[in-house]
């Protein structure tokens, strides 16, 4: 499978001249492969760039010592999402509208979230919010999106079940709307499913 150009699974899935398909509408066959593209291309686009890192920091990525592979490295993790707002503050012209903040995941992951207000698409809004940042993962809500889901009070970031299965079950959400974005969600939470938000983490900013 090629990705071309692209730095993100989003800005290469909305260049598909042919959408996937994992909806309530698609078959268990179409779902199987929309999933598939979606770990796939997630998984290159991290590898692309881990290769672009320091040594030291792709050394600790491939002991599983990065501060991104441990619940128990916050403090650590605490510095480089700090970097992170720091480099948003001063090259980003989109409008953040929730600075980064931090999340715990299955598989002892630590990841980023932030919400920005853009309708631009995500192969620009990669050039200002990347999708990586010093080897951990940052989770980028669209404001519309989370506005959209906001009557039933799931925030992307801070889903209440990681099955993306569970989550379209327990949101009870009808409109095509919202279960574009709902879907797109589920998605996320399969190539990094949320556990929960630690109570103390505090975005920067």
């Amino acid at each position: 499978m090629t990705f071309g150009d692209h730095k993100s699974w989003q800005s290469y899935i909305e260049s598909l001249s042919t959408p996937l398909k994992f909806g309530t509408e698609a078959t268990t066959q179409e779902r199987d492969q929309a999933f598939e593209v979606l770990r796939e291309a997630n998984h290159y686009f991290y590898a692309k760039h881990v290769a672009t890192l320091p040594k030291n920091i792709r050394s600790e990525i491939e002991k599983g010592t990065h501060a991104s592979q441990s619940h128990q490295r916050q403090p650590q993790a605490q510095l480089a999402m700090d970097r992170l707002c720091d480099f948003l503050n001063q090259n980003c012209t989109l409008t953040i509208t929730k600075m980064p903040t931090m999340g715990l995941y299955h598989g002892d992951q630590i990841v980023f979230s932030v919400r920005f207000d853009s309708n631009l698409a995500w192969k620009q809004i990669d050039n200002q919010i990347p999708p990586f940042f010093e080897g951990f993962r940052i989770l980028r809500v669209r404001q519309s999106d989370f506005e959209t889901l906001n009557p039933k009070k799931i925030e992307p970031d801070a889903a209440p079940n990681s099955s993306p299965g569970g989550l379209l079950k327990s949101a009870g959400i009808a409109s095509p709307a919202q279960s574009r974005i709902l879907l797109e969600q589920a998605a996320r939470l399969l190539l990094a499913p949320l556990c929960f938000e630690p109570p103390l983490s505090e975005s920067c900013g």
